[in-house]
């Protein structure tokens, strides 16, 4: 599959083009959303269609997926907690290399590491399980490497996935 069939299928899932923006460049894809579900939501489409255009295995898409969604999302709800919605960046690169992916989500947000952010305990039993608080969990359990860089009001956080 081409740029210009993943172009036509990003087209037909992005909401307004003030919401979410995708730009691909060969390996690479960038997008940049703001802090709404819906810009968020966008932007996993759009990585899904990009993945999906390289032949990437569905278990390892559904990694990066769930990599992008859990950061995003924190930024979402999190960094940007008390803002109002769709006035604030989270900037998202992804780079497919023959054996590595490289995810990268940026928020202008308050700082955060969920690198060396403790996890949150696994419940005991089911009763003892609420819903939230395993993502980051889940991100570091798919990663082969995870980084996190404050650089001046921004959080960087990188993730590296084998395929």
């Amino acid at each position: 599959m081409g740029a210009r069939y993943v172009a036509r299928a990003l087209a037909q899932v992005m909401p307004a083009p003030m919401h979410c923006q995708s730009h691909i460049d060969g390996d690479c894809l960038s997008v940049s959303m703001v802090n709404d579900a819906a810009s968020v939501a966008a932007g996993q489409a759009a990585l899904r269609a990009f993945l999906s255009s390289h032949a990437v295995s569905a278990s390892v898409a559904l990694q990066t997926e769930l990599a992008f969604e859990e950061l995003a999302v924190n930024a979402l709800r999190h960094a940007y907690a008390g803002r109002a919605a769709s006035q604030c960046p989270i900037e998202a690169w992804l780079r497919v290399g023959e054996h590595e992916i490289v995810l990268t989500i940026e928020d202008r947000g308050l700082s955060f590491d969920p690198v060396q952010a403790t996890p949150a305990p696994l419940p005991s039993s089911l009763e003892q399980a609420r819903p939230g608080g395993l993502g980051i969990r889940f991100v570091r359990a798919a990663a082969t490497r995870m980084a996190h860089e404050r650089l001046a009001d921004k959080n960087r956080t990188t993730v590296w996935l084998t395929h």
